[in-house]
């Protein structure tokens, strides 16, 4: 099971941000809030503009070992957070 969840935040000028977007996999998408619940707030820049961040956090549930094909995949992606993990016995 693989999937990939597109996150858009907006980061205020003292580093407080909001989930702008949130658009993926609907069982992922669930993992990222809860991601989100626990990333700190950015430094803050000062001034009085507010920033969007934009990635991507993807999803891989393998069997026994990861396909070399999706290693390759991932080292050739930015802006994306890989999370990979095995499925309980």
């Amino acid at each position: 099971m693989t999937g990939v969840v597109n996150v858009t935040l907006v980061v205020e000028p003292d580093g407080h941000y909001f989930c702008k977007a949130l658009d993926g996999v609907k069982p992922f998408t669930k993992e990222v809030n809860c991601l989100l619940d626990v990333l700190p707030d950015f430094a803050a820049v000062g001034g009085t503009k507010t920033r969007e961040v934009s990635f991507s956090v993807g999803f891989i549930i393998e069997g026994k070992k990861i396909d070399p094909k999706v290693i390759d995949a991932i080292k050739h992606t930015n802006n994306t957070i890989w999370l990979v993990g095995y499925p309980k016995k």
